[in-house]
């Protein structure tokens, strides 16, 4: 409850008690020492009900049954009447369960309020005990149900607002997990745009710079020949641009499908681009396997013979891929001169990611060239896009 709600509550509630006390004093017409009697016994019950509300006493886990307290005061102040039932002071009661209702909790604001109810109660009881009549049964019927009715929409009111409260946390708690994931979302497009750029265009800058480092070495001796290195140069820069188009395509609909037989079109156009000796072992034959996992091993070869000619400076890559028990083994071995130690960089650690995200895992080790040895669990499911 927020703070000046409280604060009307209780102008409100100090205002009620003071009209309670003053219309009770108008009929009571006491004497000077019990005048004086109701006049303490009220100032401490106004001073009860308003120590209260201190934060330290509301922390407090005896604070509910501070309110068994005002009760009692209530009845020593009733004790003090000349009246068997003052109809003012009876007020009172209700003002307390009104109180107990709206500051505790529900299950503490229950049992108060069935405590102030038996309270309120004695009076009437002693009263069809002294005069058994139908008027004065008609009206402990009617406070009975009045009372009775009042605790049960305080606990109504307290549930709702209970209720109500545990859907604004929970919205919370949903609101910031949707933020969250949107971070984690977009951290990950993030990385998975950064790994596809590192992948496509850094495969065919590394393309591109060894063929025009061969031209620098051939045109001096035939122009000729040079000339048809730096046409298959423009091919190439061709071809990495439709590479890098489908890569903002896929990135775009979340649908990047590329056949296994890719995988040999893009060695084979990687041996004319380098000169290099590349061997591949392919068992069985042919493979079928999930669109998602061909285009990871696409990604894997791409990147590992990109990082065999520009950092290993090798002459021989051996390529095996195999498919065997429902696990895919790839294995790529240079005979470079690889690095101590090395270091992952954005391309080996795109490709542990890449492979992480199937389940699978990956080695790196030098021997002395470099090697990597991946292994992915393969599950074809009857719906499965395969290639």
């Amino acid at each position: 409850m927020k703070n000046s709600t409280k604060h009307i509550i209780f102008i409100l509630r100090f205002i009620l008690l003071m009209c309670c006390f003053i219309f009770a004093i108008g009929l009571e017409l006491p004497s000077t020492s019990r005048y004086m009697i109701l006049i303490l016994t009220f100032l401490f019950l106004l001073f009860s009900l308003h120590l209260k509300e201190l934060p330290k006493i509301q922390s407090s886990r005896y604070y509910p049954y501070t309110y068994i307290l005002d009760v009692i005061i209530l009845l020593i102040l009733e004790y003090n009447s000349k009246f068997l039932l003052n109809y003012y002071f009876h007020f009172i009661y209700f003002i307390l369960m009104l109180s107990a209702g709206l500051f505790l909790s529900r299950f503490h604001g229950a049992i108060i309020n069935i405590v102030i109810f038996l309270a309120s109660m004695f009076k009437f009881t002693q009263i069809l005990q002294i005069n058994w009549n139908l008027s004065n049964v008609s009206l402990t019927i009617f406070t009975f149900f009045t009372s009775l009715l009042m605790i049960i929409l305080l606990n109504y009111g307290k549930y709702y607002s209970e209720e109500q409260q545990k859907f604004k946390e929970l919205y919370r708690e949903l609101k910031a997990y949707a933020d969250q994931i949107r971070e984690l979302t977009q951290a990950e497009e993030r990385n998975h745009l950064a790994m596809e750029i590192h992948d496509s265009i850094g495969h065919t800058m590394t393309g591109l710079i060894m063929e025009l480092e061969m031209c620098k070495r051939v045109i001096p001796k035939s122009q000729d020949q040079g000339v048809q290195l730096i046409q298959h140069a423009l091919d190439t820069a061709r071809e990495g641009f439709v590479d890098i188009r489908r890569s903002v395509d896929a990135l775009k609909a979340k649908s990047s499908e590329l056949k296994s037989e890719n995988w040999m079109e893009m060695i084979h156009h990687f041996r004319n681009q380098t000169g290099l000796d590349i061997h591949v072992h392919l068992d069985p034959d042919k493979i079928q396997l999930p669109s998602s996992i061909v285009s990871v091993v696409y990604r894997i070869l791409q990147e590992s013979l990109t990082n065999a000619a520009r950092h290993g400076r090798c002459t021989t890559i051996n390529i095996t891929i195999q498919l065997q028990n429902a696990v895919l083994g790839i294995k790529i071995l240079d005979n470079g001169e690889g690095c101590t130690p090395y270091i992952e960089g954005n391309g080996l650690k795109g490709m542990r990611q890449r492979v992480t995200a199937l389940n699978g895992s990956i080695n790196f080790s030098q021997t002395p060239g470099f090697c990597v040895e991946v292994q992915i669990p393969v599950s074809l499911q009857p719906n499965s896009s395969v290639r």
